[in-house]
Formats: C-alpha cells, structure tokens, sequence
C-alpha cells in the first residue's frame, strides 16, 4: 500500500490514496498507469541499459531519485541509437 501510495504521488500511476483520520495512507487504488509511467517502464525495459544504468550509478556511489534514475536511462537509450 506505501509503495503503492508512492506510484501515485509521483505520477506514475493514476489512483487515488485512501487517508486515515491522521492523514496517513490507509489503502489506495489504483487504475493504470500514467504516460510517464509507461516512459519509465519504456526506458527501464531493455536489460543492457538497465544494466549500465545501475552499475553507472554503483559507481558514483551516490543515492539517485527516480527522477534522475529516468534521465540517465534515457541518456543511455540515445547513445545506444546514436542520437545526440
């Protein structure tokens, strides 16, 4: 239910979060995914980019956010097809 409260909040899937008297995530539901959440998946997909990206991002040894986990997914898809 977290993770999934987490997909919704960053628009990744359309849903809605279910809150508690506390605010708190209580449940949630979920209807599909969004255009950028197919994006990700998109990017994600393909196992040697998948591959480079994490061990890029070993290597720096720094935490990434989705957010930048994306760009550089994609900045290696453009590479693998030669685009600038």
């Amino acid at each position: 239910m977290y993770h999934s409260a987490l997909l919704i909040e960053a628009g990744l899937v359309h849903g809605e979060v279910i809150t508690d008297g506390n605010g708190q995530p209580a449940g949630t539901v979920t209807l599909r995914l969004t255009w950028a959440g197919h994006e990700f998946l998109d990017a994600a997909r393909n196992n040697a980019i998948w591959h480079k990206a994490t061990e890029r991002i070993k290597k720096s040894g720094v935490d990434v956010t989705l957010s930048l986990l994306q760009e550089l997914l994609k900045q290696l898809l453009k590479q693998s097809l030669v685009l600038p």
